[in-house]
């Protein structure tokens, strides 16, 4: 019965990993007995029973709370879940500001190989000393609450089962959103291969118009990469809409292909002349004779410069991604 999953599923949410599985058979099991014993004694409907026993068990909180020995254990099951999601922010913070500090030395400049590699080992040195610490200190706060906290008075006649959040299916497609991706695929596809020389920026520079392209000749190199990419997941969606599920195999998939695109917007920051903006183009691009110079010395470094800082900040949320869907894969199997 649904009812009964979603609630032995908040259940799940509030213990800890190690016996949440156990516990969840046992109360799963325990739920539907009673609901046959009800059935059986006052009869009506196995929804209207479902609610009145879950009504009798409490909040999945209270049930969770009862699992765990309020001697050993350090938060309680009202915090765990407030203490998990604080404790993952807090990690993942520090992992960026760890990533930011690399990305400053990507684009900085000149910088050799050697010193590049020691402030990758510098950062990522420091990285478990940094989480131990903020695990601790977290770990501390949250100890601390649950020791001295207020108490909880929450009157049990006041939680309704129907107010159980919805089980949330990762295998569910959204048909819609699949069908957009693929049209959009399919544009970049043409756009890369057939009109590039539309990827420009207009700008107007003294009275004229002057037509920047931006597919420079690195483009050009990596857009076999590109187009390897943008088919895969075109054949991928495809895939998923016509079996309407996206089963293990294909979140597999999508997770490689995610990985993919992390290494290909990093070859792109990394291409010294991925944008066309070179000492040909000047010359024959329609630039003012007083403005190559400047443009070449100042403009377009500058150009440069923020296009890799914007690639390189897109890696960001494609790794936090990666790690969404590594644990919708754990969490399913």
């Amino acid at each position: 019965m649904e009812l009964v999953d979603r609630y032995v599923l908040e259940v799940r949410r509030h213990l800890p990993r190690d016996i949440r599985d156990d516990v969840a058979r046992e109360i799963g099991s325990s739920i539907d007995d009673a609901i046959d014993a009800r059935i059986k004694e006052s009869g009506g409907s196995p929804e209207d029973a479902a609610v009145a026993v879950l009504k009798e068990f409490g909040p999945p909180k209270e049930i969770a709370g009862s699992y765990l020995s309020p001697g050993l254990c350090l938060i309680g099951s009202h915090l765990y879940r407030s203490y998990l999601r604080t404790l993952k922010i807090a990690i993942i913070g520090a992992y960026a500001i760890m990533i930011a500090f690399i990305l400053t030395y990507l684009i900085s400049g000149n910088v050799g190989p050697e010193l590049l590699f020691k402030a990758i080992l510098s950062a990522t040195g420091r990285f478990p000393f940094r989480a131990l610490v903020i695990f601790g200190v977290i770990t501390a706060v949250f100890a601390l609450v649950e020791r001295f906290g207020s108490p909880r008075t929450k009157k049990e006649d006041e939680w309704d089962p129907k107010t159980l959040p919805p089980i949330a299916d990762s295998r569910k497609v959204k048909r819609a959103s699949l069908i957009v991706h693929c049209f959009i695929l399919a544009g970049l596809l043409l756009l890369f291969n057939f009109a590039w020389q539309w990827i420009t920026v207009i700008n107007n520079y003294g009275g004229q118009w002057i037509i920047v392209p931006i597919a420079g000749n690195g483009f050009h190199r990596m857009l076999i990469w590109l187009d390897f990419y943008l088919i895969l997941v075109l054949a991928l969606n495809i895939i998923v809409l016509r079996s309407n599920t996206w089963h293990t195999a294909a979140r597999i998939f999508r997770l490689a292909l995610t990985v993919i695109l992390g290494i290909i917007i990093y070859r792109l920051a990394m291409t010294p002349d991925l944008l066309g903006l070179s000492p040909e183009w000047l010359e024959g691009g329609g630039i003012p004779p007083e403005y190559p110079a400047l443009f070449q010395s100042t403009v377009f470094p500058i150009v440069q410069r923020m296009f890799k800082i914007a690639l390189l900040a897109g890696i960001i949320p494609i790794a936090i991604k990666t790690v969404l869907q590594v644990k919708d894969l754990l969490r399913s199997r």
